[in-house]
C-alpha cells in the first residue's frame, strides 16, 4: 500500500515533469511513499527517455516504478497528471485501486482561439471514468485552466481549490547581489515551444530589446525568437534547452520577463515559481495577476523597457519585491502546501518515520563511479544494476528495441542503433560503433565496459582504441543438459 501514486507520461519534458518531481520530494521528506506509473502518451510520437530528474528520484530512491506486469498498485491517493494521455484508448490500462483519484489538469483543453484546441474534455473524462471509476476530482492548477474547463464543460464538479504547482524554495535560492549600475540583464526559460513566444515581431523585440541599455539571455527556445525575427539581435544570448541548469541560469538574470503568443492559454507558469524563488524579480503580463498577486510586476510588452530601468536603478524596491515575492512563494506554493492537502484526504505525514531515502542524494550519485552495460541483454543488466552498490551508476548502451525496458527500469540509457538503423554496410557500422563507443567513454569515464553477448567486429575495434576502462564479457550460457 503506497501512500500517493502518480500516473503521467514520464518521458514529458519541462513543467509535467518538474511538477512530478517536487511532489516526490516534498512526500519522500514527509515519510511518504510514492510510487509512479508510466503510461505512453499519444501525442509524443518519438522514441525517448524518462526525463532526468524523474530517473533521479528512482535512483535516489524517494519513489518505486510500477512494473508493467500487470500487478495492481494500491494507494491511499492516485494522482492522474497530463489530460492528453487520454485522447486515445490506452493500450494497455494499469490497474490501479485507490481510496481518492485526483486528475490534476495541468494543460488546459484549449487556447482562446479553439476552447479545445489540445483535448475533447469530455471524452477525456469519460474514458478516464471508464477506466478509473466515475469518483475522480476534477483539479485544475489555476484559474485559467478552470475557466476554460468551465467553458467547454459548465456543469464540471471542480473543488473549490486549485491543485496548484509547488515548489522546495530552498533548491532554487540563489544568493548573489547583484551590482547596481551595471548593465541589466533579462531573461527567459523554458522548453522550446512556439507558442511560449509574442507572435509579432514588434512586441518580441519590445519585450527583449535589442538595445545597448539591457543585455537579454535565453535559455531554451531562442531559435523561435531568432527565427520570427530572422536575425539574432546583437545584444541576445541565446543558450540551447539544457545547456545550463536552469538554477544556475537563474543566477545570471536581474529580471525574468516572461511573454508569450496571445492565444496561449497558459495553465500556470512553473518557470515563472522558479524565478521568484531564485531571487530574481519577475515581469508578466496582467493575466498572471491572479496567481502571483502582488509578488511579480505586470505590464505589456512595451513597458517592460521602463520598468526594467527604474527598478534597476531603485535598489530598495528592488530588494523589497525579491523578499516580496520569495514570501509568497514559500507560503502559497511551498512544500508544506501540498502535504496539508493530502493530509484533507486522509494520507497524513509521519514526524516519526524518517524522509524515504534509500540511497545517496543526486549530488552524490553524479560523483559516482560508473560502468557502461553494453548490449541487448536487458534482463541480466537490470539484475546486475539492481545489486551495485550505491556508488556505481549504471549506464545501459542499447538499440532501439532495448531503450524502452531500461528505460521503464528507471535505468540511465544512451542509444547504439544497429547497422539497419543507420543502413549502411557491415564494414562501416564496425566503425561507427568504434566511435560512439569512445564517444560515451570521454564522456562517462566508466571505471569498466560490460559487453553482453558475443563481442562483434564493432566491439573489437572499440577495445583497440579504448584501452583505458576495464573490458569484461557477460558471456552467454555455454552448457548444454548432460
Amino acid at each position: 500500500m503506497y501512500d500517493v501514486a502518480i500516473l503521467s507520461d514520464l518521458r514529458y519534458p519541462g513543467g509535467n515533469s518538474a511538477s512530478i518531481v517536487a511532489e516526490v520530494r516534498a512526500q519522500a521528506a514527509a515519510g511518504l511513499s510514492t510510487v509512479l506509473i508510466h503510461v505512453p502518451s499519444p501525442h509524443l510520437k518519438h522514441a525517448r527517455p524518462f526525463q532526468s530528474r524523474i530517473v533521479a528520484c528512482l535512483r535516489d530512491g524517494l519513489a518505486d516504478l510500477a512494473h508493467d506486469d500487470g500487478a495492481e498498485v494500491t494507494a491511499r491517493v492516485l494522482l492522474i497528471r497530463q489530460p492528453r494521455i487520454f485522447t486515445a484508448d490506452l493500450a494497455v490500462v494499469p490497474k490501479v485501486s485507490a481510496g481518492h483519484t485526483i486528475v490534476v489538469l495541468n494543460q488546459p483543453p484549449g487556447d482562446e482561439s479553439d476552447d479545445q484546441r489540445y483535448y475533447v474534455f469530455d471524452e477525456v473524462r469519460a474514458r478516464i471514468e471508464r477506466y478509473f471509476g466515475s469518483g475522480v476530482v476534477w483539479a485544475p492548477i489555476s484559474g485559467q485552466v478552470r475557466e476554460n474547463v468551465l467553458r467547454v464543460a459548465p456543469h464540471t464538479a471542480l473543488p473549490d481549490t486549485d491543485w496548484h504547482e509547488i515548489i522546495d524554495v530552498a533548491d532554487w535560492q540563489v544568493e548573489r547581489r547583484r551590482t547596481p549600475g551595471a548593465i541589466p540583464v533579462i531573461g527567459r526559460h523554458g522548453r522550446p515551444d512556439p507558442v511560449k513566444w509574442p507572435r509579432e515581431p514588434g512586441e518580441l523585440l519590445q519585450a527583449y530589446p535589442d538595445s545597448g541599455e539591457v543585455k537579454v539571455r535565453i535559455l531554451g527556445g531562442g531559435e523561435i525568437g531568432v527565427q520570427r525575427l530572422g536575425r539574432c539581435p546583437d545584444s541576445w544570448d541565446v543558450v540551447e534547452f539544457g545547456a545550463e541548469a536552469p538554477r544556475d541560469f537563474l543566477g545570471t538574470l536581474d529580471f525574468f520577463v516572461y511573454f508569450h503568443d496571445p492565444d496561449w492559454v497558459e495553465a500556470f507558469g512553473r518557470t515563472i515559481l522558479e524565478a521568484m524563488a531564485s531571487g530574481v524579480p519577475v515581469i508578466v503580463g496582467p493575466h498572471f495577476r491572479s496567481i502571483f498577486g502582488e509578488a511579480a510586476l505586470y505590464t505589456d510588452p512595451a513597458g517592460v523597457r521602463d520598468l526594467v530601468r527604474r527598478l534597476h536603478r531603485d535598489r530598495p524596491a528592488y530588494d523589497a519585491l525579491v523578499g516580496r515575492a520569495r514570501e509568497f512563494v514559500t507560503e502559497q506554493f511551498g512544500s508544506a502546501s501540498h502535504i496539508a492537502r493530502l493530509a484533507s484526504l486522509g494520507v497524513l505525514a509521519d514526524p516519526v518515520r524518517p524522509p524515504v531515502r534509500r540511497r545517496e542524494p543526486l549530488q552524490v550519485i553524479r560523483q559516482a563511479k560508473r560502468v557502461l552495460l553494453v548490449g541487448d541483454d536487458l534482463a541480466r543488466f537490470r539484475a546486475i544494476a539492481r545489486n551495485l552498490p550505491a556508488e556505481v551508476e549504471p549506464v545501459v548502451v542499447a538499440g532501439s528495441a532495448s531503450l524502452a525496458e531500461a528505460h521503464a527500469a528507471g535505468l540511465l540509457t544512451e542509444y547504439l542503433p544497429a547497422a539497419t538503423d543507420l543502413g549502411v554496410p557491415a564494414d562501416r557500422w564496425t566503425g561507427f560503433v568504434a566511435d560512439r563507443l569512445r564517444h560515451l567513454i570521454e564522456w562517462y569515464k566508466p571505471r569498466a565496459v560490460l559487453v553482453g553477448g558475443l563481442p562483434h567486429d564493432g566491439i573489437v575495434a572499440a577495445i583497440e582504441d579504448n584501452p583505458g576502462p576495464r573490458w569484461l564479457w557477460l558471456r552467454p550460457a555455454m552448457w548444454r543438459r548432460g
